[in-house]
């Protein structure tokens, strides 16, 4: 018989954050996966100044660097993020994708089946980068499917996505979400003069 009538089935399906078409949100069963992430990032990455062949202007020393809290807004406030997974044959696949900045980490959602997300199953490193080239924010760091969120961080998710997109809240603490937890950061307005590069550590305080 089909599927499409099991409640458990309807119960689990979902709505893509960007086309709005439905999906079957059943996460993939993968072995070894943990029930939720633990690893929280540092709200305070140490910094220095970007590094690059001679000829660009970024600065020579560490006096007019970037400040984190700045470069931490506009993770805030921007409304599509270009995510970059590594495919199965090392090719590189870049794709737009709606998310949140929330207590260190970027959320996003989309199909637990899509090309992205099985490529962070077997590549877990990845990349996100604004629209905007003039204010460049690239955060890299570790991606996974997180099964689902304790109650308290489901529900700041869900404020701030809410409060951006106004539709297809995810239900975090139920139904999982992605998360990359950033490993380093760098980001510099059109001058380059303010170039600057941030690394993160990570503690296990947080689910």
């Amino acid at each position: 018989s089909s599927t499409a009538s099991c409640p458990a089935a309807m119960a689990n399906t979902q709505r893509d954050s960007l086309t709005g078409q439905p999906y079957d949100s059943t996460r993939p069963s993968r072995t070894g996966s943990r029930a939720a992430c633990t690893v929280r990032a540092m709200s305070n990455p140490s910094a220095r100044h970007e590094r690059a062949a001679k000829g660009y202007k970024f600065p020579t020393s560490d006096e007019a660097l970037l400040p984190w809290d700045e470069a931490e807004q506009r993770l805030k406030e921007a409304r599509f993020y270009w995510l970059a997974t590594t495919n199965s044959d090392g090719s590189p696949r870049v794709r737009p994708v709606w998310g949140v900045w929330v207590e260190g980490c970027f959320y996003f959602d989309g199909h637990p089946r899509s090309g992205w997300a099985r490529n962070l199953t077997r590549h877990a490193q990845a990349s996100i980068h604004l629209e905007s080239a003039e204010h460049v924010v690239i955060v890299e760091g570790v991606g996974e499917d997180v099964e689902r969120t304790n109650a308290d961080l489901g529900r700041k998710i869900a404020e701030s996505w809410d409060a951006k997109y106004g539709r297809l809240v995810p239900d975090t603490a139920a139904g999982g979400i992605f998360r990359l937890t950033p490993t380093r950061a760098r980001g510099w307005s059109e001058s380059l003069t303010d170039g600057t590069v941030w690394t993160f550590a990570s503690d296990e305080s947080h689910s």
